[in-house]
């Protein structure tokens, strides 16, 4: 298979085909804004990856009905609800939020010494609303995840260049061969265990840039339960408030 995306169907179910350089064997997920995703190593061939769709045909099948059941509860909520406040299982805060509708063209943020989040200005947009409260989840998720990175970095002896955080569809985090680790603000939402796991997975890329054998010991000596956390991490996304996938 040669591009780099390309789209393959079972039972009526559309699969998008990825090539991933790095990948070493081939990957299934489904992903709540794109459905199934097969990630394949370079030059693996299209018959291959069909025998791998017939031989998980069974855990498609379940794994798309609960896909439909979480899009049937999201069309369920209105995508114009604003939240009344904020839940950081990360770090245990509640956040309460004010709405202050101004004769402003935008919607700002701002934070009053009590900790109260006050978004102000032209507040009947929830759409710019949604804007602004993932801005504000980038600035949050920030304050709260770089000094943890770091924390565990130094008590490990792990050594990275640069740290940054992004709003993305699925991938918690990344680790790039420069040494620049990535990670999702929406990690604050998850309990501090399942925190904690992603980062010191990414901090072990930055001794294997792979999923080998030899990664998954070390990534064992900092996390022992990492096949707990792994499988709980395919449900993590449950803790994912609705304003905080949206696009915007």
């Amino acid at each position: 298979m040669n591009d780099e995306s390309s789209k393959m169907e079972i039972d009526g179910i559309i699969c998008s085909v990825r090539v991933h350089a790095r990948s070493k064997y081939v990957r299934l997920k489904m992903v709540l804004h794109e459905g199934l995703v097969i990630v394949v190593p370079p030059g693996y061939d299209r018959a291959s990856v069909t025998k791998v769709l017939l031989r998980h045909r069974e855990w498609i099948r379940a794994a798309a009905e609960r896909l439909a059941s979480v899009h049937q509860e999201l069309r369920r909520i209105s995508p114009d609800l604003l939240p009344e406040s904020i839940e950081i299982l990360f770090s245990g805060e509640h956040i309460r939020i004010c709405y202050e509708r101004r004769f402003d063209d935008g919607v700002a943020y701002s934070i009053d010494p009590g900790g109260t989040l006050h978004i102000s200005g032209k507040t009947g947009s929830t759409g710019l609303c949604r804007a602004v409260l993932q801005m504000w989840l980038k600035h949050k998720a920030a304050d709260l995840l770089f000094p943890e990175l770091t924390r565990l970095a130094m008590l490990h002896g792990f050594s990275f260049k640069r740290s940054g955080i992004r709003l993305q569809k699925s991938r918690w985090g990344s680790c790039s061969s420069s040494g620049t680790i990535t990670l999702n603000a929406k990690l604050i939402f998850l309990p501090p265990h399942l925190v904690r796991s992603v980062l010191l997975h990414e901090l072990c890329h930055t001794v294997h840039m792979n999923h080998s054998p030899s990664f998954k010991r070390l990534l064992e000596t900092y996390d022992p339960d990492r096949h707990l956390h792994e499988m709980q991490m395919k449900t993590a996304s449950r803790h994912i408030p609705v304003w905080a996938v949206l696009r915007v």
